[in-house]
């Protein structure tokens, strides 16, 4: 597979269609390069030996010059099959499967499923009975390595952790997962999405946030009554955590006194794959519940220690002019029960230089 840096400005699809073998009159011509000048595998080149594809033939590609386009993203179905097997299949093919298979997989074949996503692509689509198009939550995909899952059905909760996930690279599309996932047959001890205990390769952190004051929480004060903060971590299933909620009635510059709002440390077992979503709840006087006003999601790598200033954005992922929230992070990495990372800068010693993005950086 080329590399995402080799894949710039190239556009790539992927598509389903039978098998090589059925339709023997096909020609295995070079395939149309994605960039002009430029010459890319053909699909015999990319591997003969093929999954069971999708059963819906209205869905299959059968025009020869389409055909060819599709060279890195072939679709098969994800069936019971051997897993030994499997590593006998072509890189080229990629998994299309629905939520609720995502999920099955998950809890009943964790281990074969990260060797799978080592060499395969893996797309998780939402279950078809969402009419309210709704999103899933892709944090349990990531954990299981799930190259690609689809939330951005609406502006939920889910869609901000995917924006936020992502924005921590630039927003080009492409994050680089966890290296114990690259490298998990080098792993001294497995790794499991499912883990309560740390991991002896992965780093872990102790994480306080204490919620100092508001800036401008709702701009339209004159027609809400309060407002409430929130804020969650995101992560495997044991870096779940939700903070107690702090409410204020003054909607534009609420402060809180000093450790009022302090949220217990908790211990990060993930820390690449932990987003801190901070979120803005407002009452309105013509509304009978609160609604979302104002969110951000940060990865939990690019939350530096210290005195922060958290911009917020609207629930559609726009920044908010001149909104946000100030708090204290505490920050500290473990390792074999070893701190190598100091709190903040106010204790001494090195601070660690963790991953920064313009936009991202608090």
């Amino acid at each position: 597979m080329p590399s995402p840096n080799e894949l710039k400005t190239k556009i790539v699809l992927k598509g389903s269609f039978k098998d090589i073998g059925e339709d023997s009159s096909t020609p295995q011509i070079p395939v149309t390069s994605l960039q002009a000048g430029s010459q890319t595998k053909t699909t015999e080149e990319c591997g003969s030996e093929s999954l069971v594809y999708n059963e819906d033939e209205s869905d299959k590609i059968e025009q020869p010059d389409l055909r060819k386009l599709i060279v890195y993203c072939r679709i098969a179905t994800m069936k019971p099959w051997s897993w030994d097997k499997q590593r006998e299949t072509s890189v080229c093919e990629m998994f299309n499967i629905s939520e609720p298979r995502g999920n099955e997989l998950c809890q009943d074949y964790s281990k074969e499923m990260l060797a799978c996503t080592e060499r395969q692509l893996v797309r998780v689509y939402p279950l078809g009975t969402r009419f309210d198009s709704s999103n899933y939550d892709p944090t349990l995909m990531w954990g299981q390595d799930r190259k690609m899952t689809f939330c951005a059905q609406c502006p939920d909760v889910w869609m901000h952790l995917n924006q936020g996930f992502f924005r921590q690279n630039g927003g080009c599309g492409y994050v680089l997962k966890p290296e114990v996932m690259r490298r998990s047959s080098q792993s001294s001890v497995e790794y499991s999405p499912f883990m309560t205990e740390p991991h002896p390769d992965i780093p872990t952190v102790d994480l306080e946030i204490e919620l100092i004051s508001g800036q401008y929480l709702c701009q339209d004060h004159k027609m809400c009554t309060s407002i409430t903060v929130d804020i969650q971590t995101h992560g495997i299933p044991a870096d779940h955590f939700e903070m107690p909620q702090a409410s204020h009635r003054d909607p534009m510059w609420p402060q809180w006194e000093r450790n009022q709002c302090v949220y217990p440390k908790k211990t990060i077992l993930m820390p690449e794959l932990c987003l801190v979503y901070f979120r803005v709840d407002v009452m309105f006087k013509s509304l009978g519940n609160p609604q979302l006003y104002a969110q951000n999601c940060i990865a939990l790598v690019n939350l530096q220690p210290g005195l922060r200033y958290i911009p917020l954005r609207t629930p559609g992922g726009e920044l908010i002019s001149q909104s946000g929230l100030f708090v204290r992070i505490h920050k500290e990495t473990v390792l074999n029960g070893s701190h190598y990372y100091n709190r903040d800068k106010s204790q001494g010693g090195p601070i660690p230089i963790l991953i920064t993005d313009t936009d991202q950086r608090s």
